[in-house]
């Protein structure tokens, strides 16, 4: 195979962590959902801290890995 005409692109697609909340209800009531929003600047980087709360408890949050959602390959 002559390397030197070949050109290929490959794109992969993928997800950073991902937070998941786990609530134990019978019926989720949409209302008793509320969102802290705190925003802070560190060396002029801006940041947001994000509590949210159910029946003003506070949930803690799981945090899974990154997943590779899609790839595709093309030459020519």
């Amino acid at each position: 195979m002559n390397f030197e005409n070949h050109k290929s692109l490959i794109v992969e697609t993928e997800v950073g962590l991902i937070s998941k909340y786990i609530l134990k209800e019978e019926k989720l009531n949409l209302d008793q959902i509320t969102f802290e929003i705190t925003e802070f600047s560190v060396r002029n980087e801006v940041y947001s801290l994000v509590t949210i709360r159910y029946n003003n408890k506070k949930l803690v949050s799981i945090t899974s890995d990154t997943v590779l959602t899609g790839r595709f390959d093309a030459e020519s």
